[in-house]
């Protein structure tokens, strides 16, 4: 059984978490939900929040399956 841990992001973590951003996105479009329209959040600001260390990451074994910005 995978365990579930939690830690802060790091820029190695960028890519993963603007896949499950981008997922989202498609999701809460669909559901004509208009909360993440005009570009918000972008990879740059993604970033930009890991680099403040605001970003977490909820991670099954190795695969980050989650996100956070606090």
């Amino acid at each position: 059984m995978a365990t579930i841990t939690y830690r802060q992001a790091t820029m190695a973590d960028a890519d993963a978490i603007w896949q499950i951003i981008a997922d989202a996105k498609a999701v809460m479009s669909i559901d004509h939900n208009p909360q993440w329209d005009n570009g918000y959040p972008s990879p740059e600001i993604i970033k930009a929040d890991i680099a403040k260390g605001y970003a977490y990451v909820l991670l099954l074994g190795d695969e980050v399956v989650a996100t956070a910005t606090l």
